[in-house]
């Protein structure tokens, strides 16, 4: 990674860096498709979070032909949770790179569950590095909502201009930046 170069108009240089250092591989193509859509319901308040978790699972075992019902599609989400959760891991240069940004207040915009963002920092060993993390489900707007990059600069006391932004998807983490 290249080093940050100082800059007195800078007081902050990252003080949002989105959420995806870990290594999430074992999701298949079907089950990302599957989650942006229910969640993107339930960010969109046409669902509960634990509605949208039962879709999820339910979609996924109609695409086989097998019809559950909400209690038990919750139940096998539940297993899904448990071995997702236990497959997070840090890709190799995640820490040195957070060694290098130690100078700068970093922090976590996304649309996921603040609690499950709280609990990967922790599994993945890299809580330490963050000093903010903001979420859809926390404030109730979701990105690409600009809304929700606002509120992390009010929380940071910094102005966007003053700000960096690493996301991993284009519609909801890089238009609303312009």
């Amino acid at each position: 990674m290249e080093q940050l170069e100082e800059s007195k108009d800078l007081t902050i240089a990252v003080p949002v860096l989105c959420a995806e250092f870990y290594d999430n591989r074992t999701i298949s193509v079907n089950e990302r498709i599957n989650l942006r859509i229910n969640f993107s319901r339930y960010l969109s308040k046409k669902c509960t979070f634990e509605e949208q978790r039962a879709n999820r699972i339910k979609e996924l075992f109609n695409d086989i032909g097998i019809e559950l019902t909400d209690v038990e599609a919750l139940n096998k989400f539940e297993y899904y949770l448990f071995n997702y959760e236990a497959s997070w891991s840090a890709y190799d240069d995640v820490r040195s790179t957070l060694e290098q940004l130690n100078s700068c207040k970093l922090g976590i915009i996304s649309n996921g569950d603040y609690q499950q963002q709280v609990l990967k920092l922790r599994k993945i060993g890299v809580e330490k590095y963050f000093c903010d993390i903001v979420t859809a489900e926390e404030y109730g707007v979701s990105k690409p909502n600009i809304e929700l990059f606002q509120i992390a600069c009010k929380n940071n006391n910094v102005r966007p201009e003053e700000c960096y932004y690493v996301g991993d998807e284009v519609r909801t983490d890089i238009l609303p930046c312009k």
